[in-house]
Formats: structure tokens, C-alpha cells, sequence
């Protein structure tokens, strides 16, 4: 891990596995090694944090990732000048505290103005503990109005966005998830997520997706 203006190392990053959970923070040479990984699909994910840089998702195809003790370099941003880094705060949290992802979904779920479909985190550890993301889609009506059976090849452009950012690809076990959220127009969907995207009106599905939180 590394300063992405200097180039020298970062000690104190936290690299964590977003499917097991498994997390290592880096030493002063910029290292830290995971005990284990869990692959989502054909993907590696792992989410990369220190105070004083924008956090980084970072996501490797399992074919660039062979061995056991394989190399993967990243680099963090520095929050920009004359922005002002607050210390950590340490705070005491119980097992039923959200997380900031999953409070905006709960806010959005229960938006009875909003025309979304959302899949709960229990839906997905019970319903849906070993199914495949387009069964969820078929079956919770998650489709684009056009579509005609798969929900990966619609007649008209839709979009996926994964823990904020867009993916052109998404895993496809629904396991994978600890939320889903459909909209069946850009408009309809929240600007603070899809950002430019909700003013074109030629999408017909939006979707929103939330990475496991946890085991």
C-alpha cells in the first residue's frame, strides 16, 4: 500500500476481505497479509481504509490472482488541502447497529414516495442463502419493464451500482449481498448514489447493490 502522490509506503491501512470479513492493517513497509479471502464469483474484493485517505474498493479477477501469495499493489489519495481530517472517534456499538450502508437502505425502504423493491439482508441469509442473483431478480419482480426473461439482457439500458460505484459485471451468488435495491427507471433512483446518471431517462432498471457485511 502506498501514497498515491508520494509513492512511499502506508503503515496503519486496513485491508479487508469484503466476503469473509478477514482484515489486516499495514506495517511500515506498506504490507499486510490476509489469513484468508473469499472469492464472490470470479471476484477477489477488498476494501482498503486509513484516516487522512479516501477509502478504495478494490477488485481482482480470480485469474489475475493464482497463487497463494500473490502480490497486489494499491495506492490511497490523500484527502485534498484545506480539507479538515477529524481524529477517530471510538465508539461502543452492539450487534443490532447499522451500518451507514445499510441505514440509507432502511431510510430508502421505508420512503413509501420512493417506487423501488428492495431485498432484505434476512431474505438473502434465508430465502435466498444458496440461490443465484437473477433467481432473486425473477422472482422479487426486480426486472427492467421491457425485459423478457433475462434479466441480464433487457431491451432497453439498466445499470448496476455496487456499494456506491458502478460495475459493468456483478457476482452472481446472492450471498454475495447483504441488500438489493431496484428501481425501474434512473429518476427513480437515488441522485446521491447513481449520481449524473438520474437525469437520463433512457435506463429502464437501475441497480443498487450492497456487498456482505458479514458472515
Amino acid at each position: 500500500m502506498s501514497d498515491a502522490a508520494s509513492g512511499l509506503p502506508l503503515s496503519g491501512a486496513i485491508v479487508r476481505d469484503s466476503l469473509s470479513g478477514s482484515q489486516a492493517t499495514t506495517g511500515a513497509d506498506g504490507t499486510a497479509k490476509l489469513k484468508s479471502v473469499g472469492a464472490v464469483g470470479p471476484f477477489y474484493i477488498f476494501t482498503i481504509s486509513k484516516i487522512g485517505y479516501r477509502p478504495r474498493s478494490l477488485r481482482l479477477h480470480a485469474a489475475d490472482v493464482r497463487e497463494a501469495n500473490a502480490v497486489v499493489l494499491a495506492e490511497l489519495v490523500r484527502v485534498a488541502d484545506g480539507v479538515r481530517v477529524l481524529d477517530p472517534v471510538v465508539t461502543t456499538a452492539t450487534s443490532s447497529t447499522l451500518s451507514k450502508n445499510m441505514q440509507g437502505f432502511e431510510t430508502r425502504r421505508r420512503n413509501v414516495g420512493l417506487r423501488g423493491k428492495f431485498v432484505t439482508p434476512e431474505e438473502l441469509r434465508t430465502k435466498w442463502r444458496a440461490g443465484n442473483i437473477d433467481d432473486v431478480f425473477l422472482s422479487d419482480g426486480l426486472l427492467p419493464i421491457s425485459a423478457s426473461g433475462n434479466p441480464r439482457k433487457p431491451r432497453c439500458p439498466i445499470a448496476y451500482f455496487v456499494n456506491g460505484s458502478r460495475w459493468n459485471e456483478i457476482p452472481s451468488q446472492a450471498n454475495a449481498y447483504e441488500a438489493i435495491e431496484f428501481y425501474p427507471s434512473a429518476t427513480m433512483a437515488p441522485a446521491d448514489i447513481i449520481g449524473a446518471l438520474a437525469f437520463d431517462v433512457h435506463y429502464c432498471g437501475i441497480y443498487v447493490l450492497w456487498l456482505r457485511e458479514s458472515l
